[in-house]
């Protein structure tokens, strides 16, 4: 059986078609490589494209905030005797962390992971994300989410 539609390295299975013939690629690939480990997630989750253009998003908005001289401020003691908070750059890391978790948070308390989020609540955090930083950089700070057509 070597008819199944798949993608990648991943494979939807939403009625008994795909999944007779998701069975049937198991079969062939075991009988072709004798050993392969399978990862699964339910329901409409993120796709490893789409964690990646989420990354590739943390990672515009990191270069856009500091092209525009909107960097991070972060406390630190040693500078005590003066202002204890050091101006820093943004990074993927920290755009992910600062700003798009505690919003993906606000609206979705029991999604921890940017991994567990489904495609509408990744648009409806970037809505968010993205109205707040055009709104407080006067629209310096105007960046589209990755995407076929638009790839950042």
């Amino acid at each position: 059986m070597k008819d199944y539609l798949i993608h990648g390295d991943q494979y939807c299975v939403n009625s008994k078609a795909t999944l007779e013939f998701f069975k049937g690629f198991v079969s062939d690939n075991f009988d072709n490589n004798k050993y392969t480990t399978f990862y699964w997630k339910h329901g409409d989750l993120l796709s490893r494209k789409q964690q990646s253009a989420l990354h590739k998003y943390c990672t515009l908005v990191a270069d856009s905030l500091n092209n525009c001289g909107m960097y991070q401020y972060v406390k630190c003691d040693i500078f005590r005797d003066n202002d204890d908070l050091v101006e820093v750059e943004w990074t993927q890391d920290s755009v992910k962390n600062l700003i798009w978790r505690p919003i993906q948070l606000a609206l979705y308390p029991s999604v921890k992971s940017t991994a567990k989020l489904k495609s509408h609540e990744v648009t409806k955090v970037y809505e968010m994300m993205h109205n707040s930083l055009a709104k407080r950089s006067k629209n310096n700070v105007y960046v589209l989410f990755p995407s076929k057509d638009n790839k950042g």
